[in-house]
């Protein structure tokens, strides 16, 4: 089951809209005598800076709109002064919803092997590779669920990651991070976390939104967590290297990392997050 193109159009319009209503209208020189209703950018602000039409715009952000040129996009997204994420999340939309689905690339070979001496033996692998490291190291898939793990990151999540292993169910790490209670004792800066979390999942999970299984778990959220959702509403997208992480140690004493990722080449769908003890 894929994620119809309906669904990406009006993933793709819910993001403009927002990027559009997050937008500065007094760094286009457009007057703000009135009182605006929205915030941000008018649709025909943008239509005009874009040269296109209000209608147009109107409809890509209903996900009724013809299929816009590629050369179209990009001048959305100069206009609108997108960051790096930004941009490529908004081109991973457009062409998730315009692109005929016989050209998407489908990097979610681990997600869709069905047989279990197969994904053994790719855990074995993985597991080598994350042990190798004396820092903190997991394996995560586009759902977040932790695939594999070494020790020094189980004893970061203490009561969480030490009780679980690669055959139990509970290890998505949004789960933890919104279900479980115990994650705000675990993570001193838990607002920062969540907010930054559900932004880099956005951002992580755009290449895999024709996967039934991610939509199924971001509907799960989205009914299960009030929080996770005021979030995921905002559309915020971010990147996830370089960032600083810091836990609660069982002592009270809090240890930061700078968290790493990387893609893992014979595994597209899967990441290897290294965090790195800042001194």
């Amino acid at each position: 089951m894929t994620l119809s193109n309906e669904n990406s159009k009006n993933a793709l319009g819910n993001f403009l809209r927002k990027l559009r209503e997050s937008a500065s209208a007094d760094m286009y020189g457009f007057k703000t005598i009135s009182v605006r209703r929205t915030p941000g950018l008018r649709r025909e602000e943008l239509a005009q800076l874009c040269d296109v039409s209000t209608t147009w715009i109107t409809l890509l952000e209903q996900g009724r709109a013809s299929p816009p040129s590629l050369k179209l996009i990009q001048r959305i997204i100069s206009q609108l002064k997108l960051n790096k994420t930004q941009s490529d999340y908004f081109l991973e939309l457009y062409i998730d919803a315009y692109s005929p689905s016989e050209t998407k690339s489908k990097p979610d070979d681990f997600l869709e092997i069905s047989s279990e001496i197969e994904k053994n033996e790719i855990y074995k692998i993985l597991s080598m590779l994350v042990y190798s490291f004396s820092s903190p190291a997991y394996v995560i898939d586009p759902k977040w669920d932790m695939i594999c793990w070494n020790q020094q990151i189980a004893i970061l999540f203490k009561g969480w990651l030490d009780n679980a292993d690669f055959f139990t169910s509970n290890k998505n790490l949004l789960n933890f991070i919104f279900i479980n209670d115990s994650s705000r004792d675990n993570l001193p800066d838990w607002e920062y976390r969540a907010r930054r979390s559900v932004a880099e999942f956005r951002n992580d999970s755009a290449p895999f939104k024709h996967i039934a299984s991610v939509n199924y778990h971001i509907e799960f959220l989205l009914k299960n967590s009030l929080h996770f959702k005021t979030l995921w509403e905002q559309q915020e997208v971010l990147h996830r290297d370089g960032v600083i992480k810091s836990f609660r140690q069982e002592d009270g004493k809090l240890a930061s990392y700078r968290q790493i990722s990387c893609k893992i080449e014979a595994f597209p769908a899967l990441r290897l997050i290294l965090l790195l003890p800042e001194s």
